[in-house]
């Protein structure tokens, strides 16, 4: 048996930490679902990883009435505290009765793992549970279990630090599951593996503590899961809620070689805020399929009787699939016994950009804990996997076999390393390869880092690649490379290090060592803070490019940049990429840095390795300043202690996505301020003139003509524009009669905009019945907002998610519909404000 009381606690100190991009309104399901609507070429989908969450939206959602809407449950979902000043409150629909169970992962946070978690009512104010301490994963992380919510309506969990003054960010993975009904009671006699007692399909049981024979009742559930897939098991220590609990333990196995059930088992903490219940909370992804076992008891093997109950729930989530498998042909290779390394090579052919990707090690050892490992890729970025993971004492656990994903459930926290699928360990992570090229020759290396007897053979390693398919853009409307002169971007502040031209830093071995900044992009030049070396103390500096008229352009806007970037942790030094209106100061950001400081040590004597993200090729839909003039900047704000070598920004292009085909017909329309703006294209017939109406009604029935115009067969190729200045209150239809030469009259597909404060509706899908990869869902709302997409099937269940911006006024959203079988499917649609509708979908 293997406990992780305290997984933040080993024979060597250990922090898990983490380099987690964040993009702001604009996720990594959105630049697949991006590269998926400008080409119908697709990768191979051939093995499965991890499960991927979906993102907090990064508007305020600091109140109740801001609370990011849980569209479906149970959901995993990755956010951050940005420091003491924000709050994250989630909402969700329950039923009366139902239980809530929940925690948040904070042990890949680059700051503090150190949470609260409250649950309030549907009032927002009534507070039903707290939680500070009783999660795993860290040890300071919360766990609620078992919160009866006594009606049926809408209720609010709520993230906050521990401290009111921290200034750090705190990066989380947020689960949440609901259980109705009473659960499943355990079968006794279930004190071995081969007596477990099968989980009931909806994973919620019962059990207790036997009064007669405490020492030896171990009660084991079975459960099967799928390669890659994750599973929460959450344990409510007092589901009576009468103050009556005792110090509980939950596993999960079995995993290893000897196999060992590992154990959660935070005692009991005394909370300062009530009403408050102890729980324990365990987090794991699987490696394999096969069946595995829950496994509960006590951590005083005296206690039982009728007060000690329990009440298990446990949930599992999918993996994520579509990932391209590349293993290595340079195996096997001998680790140590002495001091050194070795490394092993993999080649990809494919010139994918990357979307997400696993590492799979096999290899054995007598001591694991002699061994680091790194991960380098074509272009010489190194990020660190892990350090001295696995058992202290030799000829214990001597198989690694793991895989490890950014996504995973979390980071190495077990003496066993046969199994499961890890997080990275400590600075680095393996997104600072996303959006980078993966083709090329990529090695790891594994460091020996104890003169000993103990050795071992790297016997297999792999890299799994999920990518976004070869994007074929238009045209640009702005392009700046930077090679003949500096774009006309400037830069101000304080500090200011931001440069134009060559790039000039090589890589240091010192301690902070700076990663390799010797390249731009593309061409020679690009921008940097510091061409030869890097960025100053207490900096803040903004990159600013000139001003980018977007006055006439309507349709799908997005700007797309390169970057390579190496920063200190988010608690202390920032990089914001985002746009701003001229004049108004009105911002999205599209990239924030939320990581770790990117530099780590391997090896004996320690080897010093900057890390770094990128170049990679970033996208942001940048369709809500449609209309206005921005610019596109990039800030850097540092304290006064490590330096690194910042951002560097090349290749900034600007595209619009609107290419139309001379005879294709629309009819959109956004809202600004209080006038709608409509824009149309007709097919006038074979003559090419016709007559034109612009019909409105309040109702969808009955149109009323508010604006009309005879065209040429010239003017009719062209697109029109028009400006209801006084459109009604509230709802808006819009459509376009056209009359031809001939008298044959034709509609255009009708338009709603709403002229109201808040408000979404999901116009239409099309195709439907669905019958390719994707599908176009026509929305409209009141105002711009992010929408968070969910296909569910009809028990609810949800499939797919993903983010879009949406405008004001109307949006056709592109929604990535590989992969599902044939059925019924519904699409709901939930803004930023919690507006929800739905559609029923048909994929054949």
């Amino acid at each position: 048996m293997e406990s992780a009381a305290n997984p933040l606690s080993y024979s060597r100190s250990k922090l898990f930490t983490t380099n987690q991009h964040c993009m702001r309104l604009f996720y990594p399901q959105q630049r697949l679902a991006f590269a998926m609507l400008l080409t119908a070429s697709l990768f191979q989908l051939t093995s499965k990883a991890q499960t991927f969450p979906i993102n907090e939206t990064r508007a305020a959602n600091n109140t109740p009435a801001q609370a990011m809407p849980l569209q479906t449950l149970p959901v995993k979902l990755r956010g951050t505290l940005a420091g003491a000043a924000d709050i994250d409150f989630y909402s969700f629909q329950a039923a009366a009765g139902d239980k809530l169970f929940a925690t948040a992962m904070t042990s890949f946070s680059p700051g503090s793992g150190d949470l609260t978690m409250s649950v309030f009512g549907p009032d927002g104010t009534t507070l039903l549970e707290f939680d500070n301490d009783n999660g795993t994963f860290s040890s300071t992380s919360p766990s609620i279990a078992g919160t009866v919510l006594p009606a049926t309506g809408t209720y609010y969990i709520r993230l906050t630090d521990v401290s009111v003054t921290n200034t750090a960010a705190r990066g989380y993975d947020l689960y949440v599951v609901l259980k109705s009904g009473a659960p499943q009671a355990e079968v006794e006699p279930n004190d071995a593996q081969g007596q477990a007692t099968p989980l009931p399909a909806n994973g919620f049981v019962s059990g207790s503590r036997d009064p007669l024979t405490p020492a030896v009742d171990i009660d084991f559930f079975s459960i099967t899961l799928q390669a890659g897939e994750t599973v929460f098991i959450s344990m409510d220590l007092d589901p009576e809620k009468d103050g009556v609990s005792y110090n509980g333990r939950i596993g999960v196995g079995t995993f290893g070689d000897p196999a060992l059930i590992l154990v959660a088992d935070d005692p009991n903490a005394v909370e300062t805020v009530t009403p408050s219940y102890p729980s324990e909370a365990l987090l794991m992804t699987v490696k394999n399929a096969g069946t595995y076992y829950i496994y509960a008891d006590a951590a005083l093997a005296t206690v039982g009787g009728p007060t000690a109950t329990y009440n298990i729930a446990v949930t599992r989530f999918a993996a994520q699939t579509g990932y391209v498998n590349y293993a290595s042909t340079d195996v096997p290779k001998a680790i140590g016994p002495a001091l050194g390394s070795v490394s092993s090579s993999i080649n990809i052919p494919d010139n994918v950009r990357i979307q997400d990707m696993s590492v799979r090690i096999n290899l054995t050892h007598t001591l694991m804990q002699d061994i680091d490992a790194t991960l380098t890729n074509p272009a010489g970025q190194t990020i660190h996997l892990f350090s001295d993971i696995g058992p202290a004492t030799a000829n214990t656990q001597n198989t690694m076999d793991l895989f490890f994903n950014d996504y995973n459930a979390v980071p190495p926290s077990f003496t066993p390393t046969q199994g499961m699928g890890y997080t990275p360990e400590t600075v680095s992570r393996l997104d600072q390869f996303v959006n980078t090229s993966a083709a090329g020759n990529w090695v790891l290396t594994l460091y020996d880092d104890a003169n000993a007897t103990n050795g071992g053979t790297l016997l297999s390693w792999s890299i799994d690649i999920l990518s976004a398919p070869a994007i074929t853009l238009p045209a640009p409307l702005y392009s700046f490379d930077f090679e003949a002169n500096d774009g006309g971007f400037t830069a101000a502040g304080t500090a200011n290090n931001w440069a134009w031209g060559t790039p000039n830093s090589p890589a240091t071995t010192t301690t902070n060592p700076l990663a390799a900044f010797s390249t731009a992009n593309s061409g020679v030049n690009c921008w940097k803070t510091n061409l030869t070396g890097s960025y100053s103390i207490n900096s803040a500096a903004t990159l600013s490019s000139p001003i980018l008229d977007l006055a006439t352009v309507t349709g799908v806007t997005y700007v797309n940049w390169a970057m390579k970037s190496q920063m200190e942790s988010t608690s202390f030094d920032k990089l914001v990429v985002y746009v701003e209106e001229e004049g108004t100061g009105l911002q999205q950001v599209l990239y924030e840095w939320f990581g770790a400081t990117q530099v780590t040590a391997v090896g004996s004597p320690a080897v010093n390795i900057g890390a770094s993200g990128g170049w990679g090729s970033w996208y942001g839909d940048i369709s809500s300043f449609n209309g206005k003039q921005v610019r596109f900047k990039v800030a850097i704000t540092t304290d006064n202690t490590v330096v690194l070598q910042g951002a560097a920004i090349d290749d900034v292009k600007i595209f619009n996505l609107v290419t139309l085909a001379d005879d294709e017909t629309y009819l959109r329309g956004t809202r600004s301020a209080a006038a709608n703006k409509l824009q149309w294209k007709a097919n006038c017939g074979a003559s090419g003139s016709a007559v034109l109406t612009l019909e409105r009604s309040n109702n969808g029935r009955d149109f009323t003509a508010i604006h009309q115009e005879a065209v040429t067969a010239e003017r009719c190729r062209e697109q029109f524009n028009y400006v209801d200045a006084a459109p009604k209150p509230g709802k808006n239809y819009y459509r376009v009669k056209t009359v031809t030469e001939t008298g044959k009259i034709t509609y255009s597909s009708i338009l709603l905009l709403l002229n109201q404060e808040t408000g979404l509706q999901l116009m239409s899908i099309s195709p439907n019945p669905v019958t390719g990869g994707s599908f176009k869902l026509n929305a409209t709302t009141a105002k711009a907002t992010t929408i968070q997409v969910v296909i569910s099937d009809a028990s609810g269940k949800a499939l797919r998610m993903q983010n879009s911006r949406l405008v004001a006024g109307f949006n056709s959203i592109e929604v990535i519909a590989a992969g599902l079988p044939a059925g019924v499917y519904y699409v709901h649609g939930v803004t930023e404000m919690g507006k929800t509708a739905v559609q029923k979908m048909v994929k054949q």
